[in-house]
């Protein structure tokens, strides 16, 4: 369980005017899926994924390319002040992974994979009116770009994450892959051709 001095300040730092999808509710959101993942399943290193979720979007600047470094730096920080009980340098890895270029830890694959896997649940939401309203939250947090600029970087997400094999990589997530294949190939057929 996070400490109640930064659960509030991380509560605060989520409520932050400037977002509308990487929020507190995206926060709770995760959490409620790896609980219900580890009452499903088990799972040994629950404290670094709680913490990994808590802190991977808490420095989220839609200019910055940085921000997960960034996440993983705070987490390191307070890890100096807060006796977290956990393996930070594993919790900062967890961070630094939902990045997607970065190079995971072999040794933690199945925690990189679940991470990654839980941060983009969204996108095999079931329903297609909550999933275009993930979109324009996304959308919204990006409105210092111009519509073509956040069209074009959307389309290339899209294309990237619809050319893999896999949206979801670990067993309890892989039967979603279809769901979210389909939201985003519905999304770019309807709204960034």
């Amino acid at each position: 369980m996070i400490n109640r001095h930064v659960y509030v300040e991380l509560s605060s730092i989520y409520e932050q005017k400037h977002r509308h999808y990487h929020n507190l509710t995206h926060i709770h959101h995760c959490l409620g899926e790896l609980e219900t993942y580890i009452k499903a399943n088990g799972l040994t290193l629950k404290r670094e994924l709680e913490y990994a979720i808590w802190f991977h979007d808490a420095i989220y600047n839609p200019f910055s390319t940085e921000n997960e470094e960034n996440s993983a730096k705070l987490f390191f920080d307070y890890s100096k002040s807060y006796d977290f009980s956990c393996n930070v340098e594993l919790v900062c890895d967890l961070i630094l992974g939902t990045k997607r270029q970065h190079v995971m830890d072999p040794a933690f694959e199945m925690e990189h994979r679940l991470m990654n896997d839980i941060d983009c649940l969204i996108l095999a939401e079931p329903d297609y009116a909550k999933y275009l309203q993930y979109v324009t939250n996304v959308q919204k947090e990006y409105s210092h770009l111009s519509s073509e600029k956040f069209m074009r970087g959307r389309k290339q997400f899209l294309l990237k994450m619809l050319e893999q094999e896999k949206v979801f990589h670990s067993p309890a997530y892989q039967a979603r892959n279809e769901i979210a294949k389909k939201n985003m190939s519905r999304e770019l057929n309807d709204y960034w051709r």
